[in-house]
């Protein structure tokens, strides 16, 4: 079975002053790094897939 999330990718909300992210399950990894990271803050990628692995992906393969 093969679950696409890519298309569940609006929401990715920062909140620094609670260092807690609020993200659909379809946005990839690497943009939440980077958006981590305009506010000071850092969320570790996994560097070989950052860049087209979902959120929610990375949670149901408990990464």
């Amino acid at each position: 079975m093969v679950l696409d999330l890519t298309l569940l990718s609006d929401k990715l909300i920062i909140d620094r002053e609670n260092m807690l992210a609020i993200v659909s399950p379809g946005v990839i990894t690497a943009n939440i790094h980077k958006k981590a990271e305009e506010v000071g803050l850092f969320y570790p990628p996994d560097p070989s897939s950052s860049n087209v692995a979902t959120i929610g992906g990375n949670f149901l393969e408990n990464e």
